[in-house]
């Protein structure tokens, strides 16, 4: 009766552990999981006194059977929780579904909004279609595994015209819930540190298997292998096998770890079998700048669209259910060059889908300051909010200059939005009480430097005009 209730108190302790921690376990290739990660400082503590007062009444031979039932106790609930998760959240739409939704995109009726890019929105669907039956096929098991290809979605074009925002409307169009089974890995998570297609991709061993074992939080070897997963996006692809990978400025990525690349001996090197070789591939291509070019990452991305796999190590990753999506302000013909055999097309390209963007437009650019002044009013103007103000007025020659910044700032263009709406609402952040319950006009002055940001002045509006 006392091993009874001494265990089902024990596990209620590890399960609170988890959830008070809001621990995801994590998956690795080999599906081995750290028990570090699985209790908190306060938890370890607890689950020592209670270890050190079972020793001292049972004996020091009791000592391995308390831990082994702590670890399989903490195993068995986290596996649980993974397919609480995973049936929870994981997975596609249904077909007709994603298809209605892809085509809300293409028509400009999609929830996330994109600004133009008629020619992108056209192709958004005819890209997205084949990824889409595929995955289905895929999933049901209706594709020979021999013939398994990848899902890559390539979107090019200029910085800031809504490649990264039709890249989540799609990932909210074609997954359940986009928020959980969705990732978005941007330049931000890359350094010069190591190859860029390590980074992104694979694993890096911290033990090596079978030479050493993981000692946990209470001191005790349980002869568990450690193999850590470093690469966040394969972590998620084991962890979500249909799933949406969102690659952004892939472009900048490359440039970000090309020192890595340029420090990285390929095989025949290493081996001294053939001298230097003149196949760069694995370590870059040159660029305008007389650097290189990390193209380790882009050798996977081949792989992955050919197969539908990548290795890493001695494990192949499946990813035929994965829908990569990724951002670069390359042009298409870089892109062919990148993915084409000595420079030529072919070789990897004809395996892509690639979606288009152009700068946006003039009338593009209104709308965007349209969107602006709505969403600076609503904030405002809110009687629950901070500020509390009556009532705002832009003019038409305000908007037209407004625009006109977003129009020529080439290097941003939609991103743009963001510094006007802060610059408006700076106006107001350090008179909080004395601005409540007026209203302001709101004029913008032009610097007269394209890409430059001019000025904003309010002017408190003592007579509202009358409608």
């Amino acid at each position: 009766m006392k091993k009874r209730v001494l265990s089902a108190f024990l596990a209620l302790l590890v399960f609170v552990s988890i959830c008070s921690t809001n621990i995801t376990p994590s998956a690795s290739a080999l599906n081995v999981q750290s028990v570090t990660s699985a209790t908190s400082d306060l938890a370890s503590e607890i689950a020592s006194g209670i270890r050190a007062g079972f020793i001292h009444g049972c004996g020091q031979s009791m000592s391995h059977m308390l831990d082994q039932f702590i670890y399989k106790t903490y195993y068995k609930l986290s596996r649980a929780l993974k397919r609480y998760r995973l049936k929870k959240y994981a997975g596609y739409r249904d077909l007709p579904e994603a298809f209605k939704n892809i085509e809300k995109i293409a028509n400009n009726e999609s929830e996330i909004k994109i600004y133009g890019q008629a020619k992108a929105k056209s192709q958004c669907f005819n890209a997205l279609s084949g990824c889409l039956q595929r995955i289905e096929d895929a999933r049901k098991g209706k594709t020979d595994s021999r013939n398994l290809r990848g899902n890559i979605v390539y979107m090019v074009g200029p910085s800031g015209v809504g490649k990264t925002t039709m890249a989540k409307a799609i990932a909210n169009a074609i997954l359940n819930h986009d928020e959980k089974s969705s990732i978005f890995i941007d330049s931000a998570n890359i350094n010069g540190d190591a190859e860029l297609g390590k980074q992104l991709f694979k694993t890096v061993m911290k033990y090596d298997i079978g030479e050493e074992r993981f000692t946990n939080s209470f001191s005790s070897n349980f002869g568990i292998y450690q193999k850590e997963v470093e690469s966040p996006l394969l972590d998620h692809i084991l962890m979500w096998p249909e799933a949406v990978v969102i690659i952004d400025e892939y472009d900048k990525m490359k440039l970000i770890s090309k020192n890595a690349g340029d420090k990285s001996p390929n095989f025949s090197e290493l081996l001294g079998l053939y001298g230097p070789s003149s196949d760069t591939s694995s370590q870059g291509s040159s660029t305008n700048d007389g650097g290189k070019q990390d193209k380790s990452a882009d050798e996977i991305l081949k792989s992955i669209a050919a197969t539908g796999k990548y290795r890493v190590s001695f494990n192949e990753i499946d990813c035929s259910k994965i829908l990569f999506l990724v951002t670069t302000n390359e042009t298409r013909e870089e892109l062919e060059k990148n993915f084409g055999v000595n420079g030529k097309t072919g070789g990897g390209i004809q395996r892509l889908n690639v979606i288009e963007f152009d700068y946006l437009e003039l009338e593009d650019c209104f709308q965007i300051v349209d969107d602006v002044i709505q969403e600076v009013n609503e904030y405002l103007t809110d009687k629950s909010g901070y500020f509390k103000l009556e009532s705002l007025i832009f003019d038409d020659e305000t908007k037209a200059a407004m625009a006109d910044y977003i129009y020529n700032n080439k290097d941003m263009q939609g991103r743009s939005k963001f510094f006007l709406q802060d610059n408006i609402l700076n106006l107001f952040s350090f008179s909080l009480d004395k601005n409540q319950g007026k209203s302001f006009k709101i004029k913008y002055t032009s610097s007269g430097v394209n890409g430059q940001m001019g000025t904003f002045e309010k002017f408190e509006v003592i007579d509202m005009p009358q409608d």
